[in-house]
């Protein structure tokens, strides 16, 4: 049980916190959602670097933090159409689940048949997108923001994040189609 390991576990323990809290109303619990939210989000970033800098990945990290990854980001966005405030439609929560589904499967089987199938720079790009638009629409929730400039700025967050996660799908259905193709006698 390494450091990044530890950090992902960590970031375990804060989606149930995260969403403790955002089951309540007011600005307090749901400001202290927003400050958990972010913690798991920069923890994110934290165990990658920490594992790829220091040599520690791990079979058990390599499995758990896109887990806790898919945990935080559908977690913080099913908690949110709760709110009649929210600009997340449960059609966009549906889409990032089965864009996550997918990539599941894909990586399961390349990596089943002794394939590397590690994230790529569309799928940071969308988990960027995702946890800014998640953490902006907490803000806006949590302390009743209501602007012209945030509205544009949530759903030009909300439709970035959602169109990026549907290209990231799109690019890991294509690279995945390649490389088994590539290895079907492996």
């Amino acid at each position: 049980m390494n450091l990044p390991n530890k950090v992902t576990l960590g970031r375990l323990t804060l989606v149930f916190v995260l969403l403790i809290l955002m089951s309540f109303d007011g600005p307090g619990p749901l400001n202290a959602a927003l400050v958990v939210f972010i913690v798991a989000a920069v923890s994110d970033f934290l165990d990658g670097y920490l594992a790829r800098k220091y040599h520690m990945t791990t079979e058990f990290g390599r499995a758990a933090d896109p887990f806790v990854d898919k945990l935080v980001v559908l977690g913080a966005l099913i908690f949110l159409l709760r709110f009649p405030d929210t600009f997340v439609k449960p059609w966009m929560v549906v889409v990032v689940l089965a864009r996550e589904l997918l990539v599941t499967g894909l990586r399961a089987i390349a990596e089943s048949r002794g394939i590397a199938f590690a994230a790529d720079a569309i799928g940071k790009v969308k988990t960027v997108l995702q946890l800014v638009a998640i953490g902006v629409e907490i803000l806006v929730i949590a302390n009743n923001l209501d602007t012209t400039g945030l509205t544009v700025l949530r759903y030009v967050l909300l439709y970035l994040a959602v169109g990026f996660t549907i290209l990231s799908g799109v690019e890991y259905v294509g690279r995945a189609r390649s490389l088994l193709l590539e290895n079907k006698d492996a």
